[in-house]
């Protein structure tokens, strides 16, 4: 699987987390525990709107388009401009 392959390559459980899923999966009180609730809420995300799949409408936004505090909290959370946009990574740059 996936993972199994991650581990080969050295990416751990919490790098997988952070750079590969951005947290999707884990329930909004996992979110709190970590700490990564404010980031997420500078975001626009509450546990309701996380717990239910609603995304922000920061979702929509490109990277420039978010505030300096939005990208820096964006940015804990393993994001960078061309992948926040969904630029293919042959074109990263």
């Amino acid at each position: 699987n996936e993972m199994v392959g991650a581990q080969g390559l050295g990416i751990d459980n919490e790098m997988w987390d952070c750079h590969i899923n951005h947290y999707d999966g884990y329930w909004w009180e996992d979110i709190e525990h970590f700490g990564y609730a404010q980031y997420f809420n500078e975001l626009g995300w509450s546990a309701e709107a996380w717990d239910n799949g609603e995304p922000p409408e920061t979702d929509d936004l490109y990277w420039d388009e978010l505030t300096s505090r939005q990208q820096a909290a964006a940015a804990q959370l393993c994001w960078h401009r061309d992948l926040w946009n969904e630029v293919s990574i042959p074109m990263w740059g």
